[in-house]
């Protein structure tokens, strides 16, 4: 198995694991069992667009800092160009 595969793998458990951690607290809260289900995907899928907008603003700023060092970088190779001229003779 290939490790994009196994990472998919991982992330699909991590997700249903998620899922069912999620749904089992929200049993809880409502301590009779009468969990409603519209409610809790409601809730779920409000939590999970939160967290994609996180992972969104962080790769941003991930983003962000690479385009700031890789600009560092070219201006310091830019500075350190050496200009050949031909000698007037």
């Amino acid at each position: 198995m290939s490790d994009e595969s196994k990472n998919n793998n991982e992330t699909n458990e991590d997700k249903l694991r998620k899922i069912d951690e999620f749904f089992n607290q929200f049993e809880e809260k409502t301590n009779d069992g009468s969990a409603n289900i519209e409610e809790f995907l409601s809730k779920f899928n409000e939590m999970e667009k939160q967290q994609q907008a996180e992972k969104a603003e962080i790769e941003a700023r991930r983003q962000t800092r690479m385009d700031r060092l890789n600009e560092k970088k070219s201006k310091k190779k830019k500075s350190f160009r050496l200009v050949v001229r031909p000698h007037p003779m």
